[in-house]
């Protein structure tokens, strides 16, 4: 439990963000690598933290595509889970992602994975004095990608 409340007040005092995502697919077709970076505006809600998200990204073009994404963060003390939803669908229409629960003293790991169509998401989060980072990893028929998000 001490990990878990630790990650949640990491959470709270959010403002930036930056990415590096990549394919670790062979095919030089479909390859591709992008980083980015943004501000975080959280706003809290009883038990749940939504994150707004808005930034620039760069691939291998260096040409910079804006980017927005919303998140909902809840607390659960009772089972000792953080849920995590999208919300690029509203508030009031979450895509649930998945629980994530202590895995030491500065991780956690999602309980189980998300499955979207024949993709499935696995997230993991590693957290340290300044920030936190949120890895995640999509694997699927056509995909194999590496995401790491930083946040301070």
């Amino acid at each position: 439990m001490p990990a878990l409340l630790r990650f949640w007040e990491k959470l709270s005092n959010v403002n930036y963000l930056s990415f590096n995502a990549q394919t670790r697919l062979q095919d030089e077709y479909c390859g591709w690598q992008v980083n980015g970076r943004g501000s975080v505006i959280v706003s809290h809600e009883n038990d749940r933290l939504m994150f707004n998200e808005k930034g620039v990204w760069k691939g291998r073009s260096n040409t910079e595509m804006s980017f927005s994404n919303a998140f909902r963060w809840t607390l659960d003390p009772y089972i000792g889970v953080i849920s995590l939803e999208h919300l690029h669908r509203g508030v009031e229409h979450p895509v649930f992602l998945f629980h994530l629960a202590p895995s030491s003293c500065n991780s956690l790991s999602a309980v189980d994975s998300y499955l979207c169509g024949s993709d499935a998401y696995f997230g993991q989060i590693y957290f340290y004095h300044f920030g936190f980072k949120l890895s995640w990893r999509v694997i699927g028929p056509k995909k194999n990608e590496a995401i790491d998000c930083f946040y301070s």
